[in-house]
């Protein structure tokens, strides 16, 4: 739990104060340090010892957890911190080297302090994870998913804060659930829940698109015009230049540009995404997306937090692929068979090469389709696929067709000598 900033501050005024009027009285019971002793209280030694060496070694626990995520290396992070520190400590305190040989029983205490305090947040002994506020104490609620900007901040609407609130409870279920233990979820999100109080509780959690409550959760919250207007400011600027603004076309698989800037107007465009988005809401990366519209405006010119939008693209955007199917009519470049020196393809996942094409016939295949991909438009040629294409000065184009085409290619010209030769 979060305090915010204007609080946080006003407690360390006060804490300030209060320190300096002890500090002020103490010093006249007694005076400072001498040379022959670093601390005044003795009493004060053990306190002192205890606070830094347990909070510097479970610091260095995290910093070694973080190189590999490995809960071995925390603990001997925490080892390593709880006797390098002490022995600094002691050396301070006696004014000799030989004090890292004295007093092991309060590095063997540090050592279970420190780990203590790591095995109670690794393993939630108090469950604090699993705590998620009642809607009456929530004021509102700022939700990010897939950290792809799709951020709605200090959002109120009652609606949105009970579908969080029931993601959040459904996402603990599953993760103390020891049958879901090993899932891997579809869709992240990061919560902030902004309570009466002014305290903010910060939570990510994972959603599976394939448990039918939790998808239509966040449909719900996708569908929603308050988070929409949020997450999606750029669709309702109307006064913003055209040359403030860059839209670029994108597959959602192989992140290639299709389109960039060409044969539309932009204002046009997001006209047409603003109508689909409100129709049908936001959508994440799914298996039903098309490609992706990415855009992008001088942001510091229209109060906006960030200058990149991405909209992902499904069947549903009747408006927007209308409009494009209408409005781009860019034909590939004029390409000649006997310009083509090859064109291959590779596996999304492994990036093995799986197809290797240079015979005439081949080449003629898929220059017929990619022209095919863009004479019918976004809407007819749904699941494209990827290939390069090569030609005789060595120069590299991507080029799609139709998924048909690429699998009957995969099967007729995959010949892995060919392609290892080659590169």
């Amino acid at each position: 739990i979060y305090m915010n900033f204007s609080s946080l501050i006003i407690m360390y005024i006060i804490f300030i104060i209060i320190i300096t009027v002890i500090n002020m009285y103490l010093f006249k019971i007694r005076k400072s340090e001498s040379a022959t002793s670093c601390i005044a209280f003795k009493y004060a030694k053990s306190i002192l010892k205890y606070i830094g060496v347990c909070t510097g070694s479970i610091f260095l626990g995290i910093v070694f957890n973080a190189f590999s995520k490995s809960a071995f290396l925390l603990y001997i992070g925490v080892l390593i911190g709880c006797l390098v520190l002490h022995c600094i400590v002691e050396i301070i305190y006696e004014f000799d080297f030989k004090a890292i040989f004295k007093n092991w029983h309060s590095i063997i205490a540090c050592l279970v302090i420190s780990s203590l305090i790591c095995v109670i947040y690794q393993f939630d002994i108090f469950n604090r994870l699993d705590y998620v506020p009642n809607l009456e104490k929530i004021e509102s609620v700022s939700i990010e998913f897939n950290g792809k900007g799709l951020k709605g901040k200090n959002l109120k609407d009652i609606e949105i804060i009970k579908s969080i609130v029931e993601l959040n409870k459904i996402e603990r279920e599953i993760s103390n659930s020891k049958e879901n233990k090993n899932m891997s979820s579809d869709v992240m999100l990061k919560i902030d829940y902004k309570l009466e109080n002014n305290n903010i509780i910060s939570r990510y959690i994972g959603c599976f698109l394939t448990i039918e409550q939790q998808r239509k959760l966040i449909n719900n919250i996708l569908s929603n015009k308050e988070y929409i207007k949020s997450a999606s400011p750029v669709l309702y600027i109307d006064d913003f230049k055209n040359n403030d603004l860059q839209v670029i076309i994108t597959s959602n698989k192989y992140q290639d540009n299709i389109y960039k800037q060409q044969g539309f107007d932009n204002k046009e465009l997001l006209k047409n995404i603003r109508k689909d988005v409100e129709a049908n809401g936001l959508y994440t990366s799914t298996d039903d997306i098309l490609f992706c519209i990415e855009v992008y405006l001088k942001y510091w010119e229209y109060d906006l937090n960030y200058n990149k939008s991405s909209f992902y693209i499904t069947d549903k955007y009747t408006n927007t692929l209308n409009y494009l199917a209408n409005n781009c009519n860019i034909y590939p470049e004029d390409f000649k068979v006997e310009d083509i020196s090859y064109i291959y393809g590779r596996e999304v996942d492994t990036g093995e090469y799986n197809v290797y094409i240079t015979d005439k016939k081949g080449i003629e295949k898929v220059l017929s389709d990619y022209k095919m991909y863009y004479l019918e438009g976004f809407e007819n040629y749904k699941k494209s696929k990827s290939l390069k294409l090569v030609d005789k000065t060595g120069r590299e184009y991507g080029v799609f067709i139709n998924k048909e085409l690429y699998e009957q290619l995969k099967k007729d010209y995959s010949n892995y000598e060919d392609i290892n030769s080659s590169n």
